[in-house]
């Protein structure tokens, strides 16, 4: 018998979540570009 957290878990499974760095040093003219590409992404579970 599955329980309240086995049935969690398994709709859990494929929903990743990913985060994106952007380490920059005088460069802050640039970071427009960063975000155009993340917009254009198809997966869009990201942080």
């Amino acid at each position: 018998m599955k329980t309240q957290k086995d049935e969690l878990i398994s709709s859990q499974i494929y929903q990743y979540v990913f985060t994106v760095f952007t380490p920059t040093y005088n460069r802050a003219h640039t970071l427009h570009r960063v975000y155009e590409s993340l917009k254009a992404q198809t997966y869009r579970q990201f942080e």
